[in-house]
Order: C-alpha cells, then sequence, then structure tokens
C-alpha cells in the first residue's frame, strides 16, 4: 500500500510541474473522458462476471485511489508531452 501513496505522490507532483502545452479544459476532458471509458470497461465486466474480481456492493479504497489519484496525472503527462517527431 506504501508503494501506491508513493506512486501518487510522485505522479502528481510531476504532472504538476511539467510544461503544459495545451489548455486546462482539454486535460479535464481527457481525465474524464478516460475514467468514463474505465468506468464503462468495469461494468461491463462485472456484469458478465469476466475478471470475477469485482464485487458489486463495495468500492475498493485502493481501486479509488488509483482512479482518482494516478490516472489523471499519468493523463496530464501523456497528453502535456510534445512528442519530438524528426
Amino acid at each position: 500500500m506504501w508503494f501506491l501513496y508513493v506512486s501518487i505522490v510522485v505522479f502528481n507532483i510531476t504532472a504538476v510541474f511539467v510544461k503544459k502545452n495545451l489548455r486546462p479544459n482539454e486535460f479535464y476532458v481527457s481525465i474524464l473522458s478516460g475514467l468514463l471509458v474505465s468506468s464503462f470497461a468495469d461494468r461491463f465486466t462485472d456484469k458478465y462476471n469476466i475478471y470475477g474480481l469485482f464485487d458489486l456492493y463495495f468500492i475498493e479504497a485502493k481501486s479509488l485511489l488509483i482512479y482518482l489519484g494516478i490516472y489523471p496525472a499519468v493523463t496530464v503527462l501523456i497528453i502535456g508531452i510534445p512528442l519530438i517527431v524528426h
């Protein structure tokens, strides 16, 4: 669990200090659409019991920390860093 906390702190600090080339609303739209697609995928796999790992009636703290702590920061890092193409 400590690795999760350290990862959240490192990714969020890096996302705050990286140079951003897009407007903030483009980041928000990207983060929210990524969370929406992830939520749909989790609901689909839960409905058909594909993974067999999900419990219907409760949200694990670890998965909530990953969704709200790591996904937005990684999205900002992936979208915000320009690709160098020669």
